[in-house]
């Protein structure tokens, strides 16, 4: 005959009849909270004790069970079963009673933490700042310190102003994020963290660093000359993601008796612009008929970039 409800904190309470050859029909009932053991109930209650049985043979029993959550507290059970006051049949009486759990509608003062915007974009060696809110949660009232407990990019500072701050009202604190010329491209998850005491609490925001770079180019990809000719190839180095410096080149395979040079050297890029830098192969009539293949490197401090050219010595 069992009746299941739930209230606003998520304590289980069912309601249900309890008898035997040694008591009567009587109204009983248990329930759970959320921190209990997954599948357990606690030890059961009693509303009334029944001081009769029925008799004469009937075969139904607990049509009138039901059990409701009240819906101005969202907290008080109100139960209804049967029972009968002294043996017989068709004489039940109907019994309403009503619990709730103790902790039901019992807040903890807390604080909750949020992040703008979500995400930011900058360009390596740049620097951002996020709003980190920080707003009291059932009168909580204290001091609030905050951190960058995870994500903060190698080479990076994360810092806050102030570096705490006091609630309520709701209050803000800046975070900045610096990075540097060495600080990795990519997108970082940084988790912000709040602390009082023993009351942690966290949220994310998302950083994206765009690495500068550069790509290089060659025009034409192959040629070919004879004995003591010299090859002409345009280098063209482009500007990536706001790139912008020397670019010094250099090159290896260049054919036996045989001269390979650049002009100029290094290469001025602009930041997202492009220029160029003519390689020379100057043979000799020495230097030997074949195919070759030359490759031209650019290199700008860690950043290291490469085109294949071909040589054809007739």
């Amino acid at each position: 005959m069992g009746s299941i409800a739930m209230d606003k904190s998520g304590d289980i309470a069912v309601g249900y009849s309890v008898s035997s050859s040694s008591i009567h029909p009587s109204i009983f009932y248990t329930g759970r909270v959320p921190s209990d053991p997954s599948g357990m109930m606690e030890s059961e209650a009693n509303i009334y004790n029944g001081t009769g049985s029925q008799t004469r043979g009937l075969d139904r029993w607990g049509d009138y069970s039901s059990i409701s959550i009240d819906p101005v507290d969202d907290c008080t059970f109100w139960y209804t079963n049967e029972y009968i006051p002294t043996n017989g049949s068709f004489n039940w009486n109907t019994r309403i009673g009503s619990f709730k759990f103790t902790s039901c509608g019992i807040t903890t003062p807390d604080f909750s933490l949020s992040g703008s915007p979500s995400s930011q974009t900058i360009t390596q060696g740049k620097s951002t700042t996020y709003t980190v809110t920080v707003t009291p949660l059932n009168g909580y009232s204290n001091t609030v310190n905050l951190s960058v407990s995870a994500g903060c990019p190698t080479g990076s500072t994360c810092t806050f102003s102030p570096t705490s701050v006091m609630v309520p009202p709701a209050a803000n604190s800046s975070l900045t994020v610096q990075t540097t010329s060495t600080t990795p491209g990519g997108t970082y998850t940084l988790t912000i963290q709040g602390t009082d005491g023993t009351l942690t609490n966290t949220t994310t925001v998302t950083l994206v660093v765009i690495a500068p770079d550069f790509s290089i180019s060659s025009n034409p990809t192959a040629t070919s000359v004879l004995p003591g000719g010299t090859a002409k190839y345009t280098e063209t180095l482009k500007s990536l993601k706001g790139f912008s410096g020397n670019v010094t080149l250099g090159s290896t395979g260049c054919p036996p008796s045989s001269t390979c040079s650049f002009i100029p050297n290094p290469v001025n890029v602009p930041s997202g612009g492009s220029a160029t830098s003519t390689f020379r192969v100057a043979t000799t009539k020495t230097t030997p008929k074949g195919h070759y293949s030359i490759t031209v490197k650019g290199t700008h401090g860690s950043l290291k970039h490469s085109v294949t050219v071909m040589l054809s010595v007739l």
